[in-house]
């Protein structure tokens, strides 16, 4: 029994450490992504009770998109120091009119805007794991026409139990936008490939 307790606090372990990342997404009009080389990230709507979960995410976001080269990425800094200027004043609620507005003030080519229903932790198994949590929606819009060029759902889980600690929330987060963008740019190059 006593050779029962190391292999059961292992597995207990291991089982805790899981990640999972979900993303559906739909790419409307793939040849649009040749000319956006510039595009603004603004804040998310929050839909948590988390306070900041909006600016975290956008510059979550903002930071992975810079990873992919060929892309210039405004964020909402930028927007910040628009509306120090005076130019704009910042908006209340973000949706796609106003992630344009903003966009063709950056001289940005596409906006990703987008809402957080899910940014915590949830208690699970009689309070023995902690299971973070990150869901978001998101939309890329060209400037130009308007148009929705890519909608995803991105839902991400990452589990702990309480002997090895809390998992960090935003390597969930990270973990999940970084499968989106795989999923956005490995289509957009499939789309390449098949027009040559």
């Amino acid at each position: 029994m006593a050779k029962f307790y190391p292999a059961f606090a292992c597995l207990l372990i291991a089982s805790g450490c899981t990640k999972s990342a979900t993303v559906r997404d739909t790419m409307f009009y793939p040849q649009a992504f040749a000319n956006l080389e510039r595009m603004l990230v603004v804040p998310m709507e929050n839909l948590t009770p988390f306070p900041e979960a909006g600016l975290i995410v956008s510059d979550l976001i903002a930071d992975e998109l810079r990873a992919w080269q060929g892309y210039d990425i405004r964020d909402r800094h930028n927007i910040e120091q628009i509306a120090r200027g005076g130019a704009e004043p910042l908006p209340l609620h973000w949706n796609r009119a106003e992630a344009i507005k903003f966009a063709k003030l950056l001289d940005a080519k596409a906006a990703l805007f987008g809402t957080i229903t899910e940014f915590g932790y949830l208690r699970e198994h009689r309070g023995l794991t902690e299971l973070a949590t990150f869901a978001v929606v998101l939309k890329i819009v060209n400037v130009e026409s308007g148009r929705v060029l890519w909608s995803g759902t991105l839902l991400g889980t990452g589990g702990s139990n309480l002997t090895t600690g809390r998992p960090p929330l935003m390597d969930v987060s990270s973990n999940t936008v970084q499968a989106a963008l795989r999923n956005l740019f490995g289509a957009y190059e499939k789309f390449k490939a098949g027009q040559r």
